[in-house]
């Protein structure tokens, strides 16, 4: 006999009924759970709005910790009295601003037809005149549905986003339940990596919506463009969609410049894409260095993508919502599956700042 040893040979995968009846069940599980979240979709965008909110929320009332000795409920109570009166301001301030330049902005309305006729060969008084008012009737109550089930998903964002910034950690370790216990440390890091990306993220765009909006304001009042102030905030506030914002604020720019003459409508545009182009090429390098940096091409498809799937608000929350896939992308795939060194992980333009848990 030959002293050689003999490699075994695996055993064979026993494949029995039972074991075909679990596979099954799992992918059916995963199938169905699927289907779920795409019927819910628009509840789980819905959802993640809110988050954002809390977010808002939360920094502000950090803030707020950090000037007045209060509890949590008592910040965050001050926090959305801030937020409310900010935003009360900005109504106030751009109603102001668009009451006081009405009757400019209606002289200026034939003045603009002509310039259309002229330049562009469309007659709008002949349009309007000629206009179908029955049937702008009928589209406009089409519309009415969709305004109340804006209006009933903006208070849920509301309400949600109060509820969570009241209680962030309680809901947290709620979901962390769903988790298996060896696994719930190391999500609960990247939950938090990830909620203050999104901070940091906000304070960026903050600051450029801030430098965005003044800078326009400056260059319409300027030029003479009526209601400057009110546009500037338009564009400020519109800066929030990447891509997107920029386009549509330049409509009642454009149609408030081209009131003033073509020459004015002209250096408008380039002064606006200037300020546009210095935006995205000196402005948000510098702040990203300090934040969140997503790549642009990611930005914009994710963008694009959201916008097909959600429509309007997966364009709004299309870039912060990639900020936190990007997160949990880098923590719980490149890190911990592939095991790349978090250093070299970061040089992939993937970065965020791990801060103290919030």
């Amino acid at each position: 006999m030959s002293d050689q040893q003999t490699t075994p040979t695996p055993a064979p995968i026993q494949t029995g009924p039972a074991q075909v009846a679990l596979y099954a069940l799992v992918i059916g599980a995963v199938v169905g759970l699927m289907l779920i979240a795409w019927f819910l979709r628009q509840i789980l965008l819905l959802f993640f709005a809110a988050i954002l909110l809390a977010v808002i929320i939360w920094s502000v009332a950090e803030l707020v910790r950090k000037i007045l000795p209060l509890r949590l409920k008592g910040s965050v109570a001050v926090a959305c009295l801030i937020i409310v009166a900010l935003v009360v301001g900005l109504v106030w301030l751009m109603g102001a601003q668009v009451v006081e330049q009405v009757s400019t902005l209606h002289d200026a309305v034939p003045l603009v037809a002509s310039e259309l006729k002229t330049r562009f060969g469309l007659d709008v008084q002949q349009w309007v005149a000629h206009a179908d008012y029955t049937s702008w009737l009928q589209d406009a109550l089409g519309y009415v549905p969709s305004v109340f089930s804006t209006v009933s998903s903006s208070i849920l964002v509301v309400a949600g986003g109060v509820f969570l910034a009241l209680d962030p950690q309680g809901h947290r370790e709620g979901a962390l339940l769903l988790v298996p216990r060896s696994r719930r440390e190391r999500l609960r890091q990247t939950l938090n990596l990830a909620a203050r990306s999104l901070q940091h993220w906000l304070a960026g765009q903050m600051i450029a919506m801030v430098i965005i909006g003044g800078a326009t304001a400056a260059v319409l009042a300027m030029f003479g463009v009526p209601s400057a102030l009110a546009l500037g905030l338009i564009a400020g506030l519109l800066e929030f969609v990447p891509y997107v914002g920029a386009i549509v604020a330049y409509v009642p720019l454009g149609l408030a410049a081209i009131a003033q003459g073509v020459n004015t409508f002209w250096w408008v545009l380039g002064v606006y894409v200037l300020i546009q182009q210095s935006e995205g090429n000196i402005l948000m390098p510098l702040l990203q260095k300090r934040t969140v940096e997503v790549p642009p091409v990611v930005a914009l498809f994710s963008v694009v993508g959201l916008a097909l799937l959600f429509g309007p608000l997966g364009i709004v929350l299309g870039v912060p919502l990639t900020v936190v896939l990007l997160v949990a992308l880098r923590e719980l795939y490149i890190i911990d599956v592939l095991g790349e060194p978090r250093e070299s992980a970061r040089s992939d333009r993937i970065r965020a700042r791990p801060t103290r848990r919030a």
